[in-house]
């Protein structure tokens, strides 16, 4: 399992080292990961600004990766090649309420079957804002690295998204159906002090985002039952 992060996001400078509850961003993500039987380790970029995530991490005792910053593909892949990864489960510093069940499901089954090159619950772009699983198998990463194409470089997945016929991929079932719509990403300021107060309000350690889903939708239906006796 890989955590990518880096500093620099344009949007939310240093933003995995805000606080998310008790702890920073980047460490609630590394320690939801945990919660899965894998080897788990962070890819970061070269760049001095980034030596807060390799200390975060390898305070936590996971392992580091540093790479390029802006060929996130590329940092994949050589973090793959580095620790002899033939399938690598990506998973985005920025969603600190990735599906633990579905992820650790989707890696069993790309071990069991050898000839899957991506396993995904987004292949037809329907998996809500921040709940994004995909495995992706090392060799495929190599064939993707090929292109010349910047956007290509710029993710992990999108050529392989935007050649299935070159690949073998493996559509997971809806299992957020009905959570479309809600946002489970941290792109902004906004972002993470919604989804960590939904957090706080489901009282327990490590919550689902369904159960996160609920507090969200409670709070906005305070927030505009509140508006309205306002408004009154």
């Amino acid at each position: 399992m890989v955590v990518f992060a880096r500093m620099g996001s344009q949007r939310f400078p240093g933003k995995m080292l805000q606080a998310f509850g008790s702890v920073s961003l980047l460490e609630w993500v590394l320690r939801r990961a945990r919660e899965l039987p894998y080897p788990l380790l962070t890819a970061t970029s070269e760049l001095p600004a980034d030596d807060p995530i390799a200390e975060v991490s390898e305070r936590l005792g996971v392992s580091v990766f540093r790479g390029a910053e802006a060929d996130v593909l590329g940092r994949a892949l050589a973090c793959a090649h580095c620790f002899g990864f033939d399938a690598i489960a990506r998973i985005c510093g920025d969603r600190p309420l990735f599906d633990v069940d579905e992820l650790g499901g989707a890696i069993e089954r790309m071990r069991l079957q050898p000839t899957l090159d991506l396993i995904s619950n987004n292949v037809d772009g329907a998996a809500p804002a921040g709940l994004t699983t995909e495995v992706v198998r090392t060799s495929a990463l190599e064939r993707a690295s090929q292109s010349t194409a910047a956007h290509d470089h710029e993710h992990v997945t999108p050529y392989l998204y935007a050649h299935p016929e070159l690949f073998r991929i493996h559509a997971l079932g809806d299992r957020h159906r009905g959570l479309q719509g809600l946002r489970f990403a941290v792109d902004s300021a906004e972002d993470l002090a919604r989804l960590a107060a939904a957090v706080a309000a489901t009282r327990k350690a490590a919550p689902s985002a369904r159960e996160v889903a609920a507090a969200l939708r409670a709070a906005d239906a305070a927030q505009l039952s509140a508006s309205a006796a306002g408004s009154g």
